[in-house]
């Protein structure tokens, strides 16, 4: 479990397989609340993806600098956008990139089950950018190839209005609506986006209907 505090403190327990409570180890179990001391006292937000090996991730603003992307636990896909799949025993910021900064919103992918084929998620303006599984073509970034560091979602056009991960057996998915078009990509076994056929690797966009919102569930 990740807790975020009213005082920008971030604090963990339970399950550490792969470093996912940040306390020095990357297995054992974390049996009382504990502060996550390297993520200091600005933090913004924190998610995580997984569930049996999470792949937490927190912004944290630096003063007079901007909102950074710092993360940790499990990476043995490279969620945590790191250029390797070595899973870090502490929190650590993400390379820099023309985004870092800039960092918007996370999102997490999480599978209900031990495979840890999942992938994290950041908005930076409009652009969203992920990392991690991606056999599906998940991360919308024209590929079928995992990702160990975080890559742009390609054909996102306009004004990002919202966005949502969704997960489903052991992978998911990627939905962007914004003011011009829908757009989604990812694990289509039933035709969930919208595409008549299975395994989509790359972002469709949709542009016959007009879409107001999105049902996230």
């Amino acid at each position: 479990s990740i807790a975020l505090k009213s005082d920008g403190t971030v604090w963990s327990c339970g399950i550490n397989d792969g470093g996912a409570t940040c306390q020095g180890t990357l297995a054992g179990n974390t049996l009382s609340w504990t502060q996550i001391s390297s993520l200091g006292t600005t933090v913004l937000d924190v998610c995580s993806s997984g569930s049996r090996y999470p792949h937490p991730m927190a912004i944290v603003t630096v003063a007079g600098v901007g909102r950074y992307l710092r993360t940790w636990g499990a990476n043995n896909l490279g969620q945590c956008g790191t250029g390797s799949v070595v899973s870090p025993q502490d929190t650590v910021q993400t390379p820099s990139g023309s985004w870092q900064g800039s960092v918007d919103e996370i999102a997490g992918m999480g599978i209900n089950d031990a495979s840890g084929f999942t992938n994290n998620f950041i908005r930076v303006g409009n652009r969203i950018l992920g990392a991690g599984y991606n056999v599906y073509g998940q991360l919308a970034n024209g590929t079928s190839v995992n990702a160990s560091t975080f890559t742009d979602a390609l054909g996102i056009r306009g004004n990002i209005i919202d966005w949502y991960v969704y997960a489903q057996d052991s992978a998911g998915g990627l939905i962007v609506l914004t003011d011009e078009a829908c757009l989604s990509a990812g694990y289509n076994p039933a035709g969930q986006v919208g595409t008549h056929e299975a395994n989509l690797h790359d972002v469709w966009i949709l542009e016959d209907i007009l879409v107001q919102g999105l049902a996230k569930g």
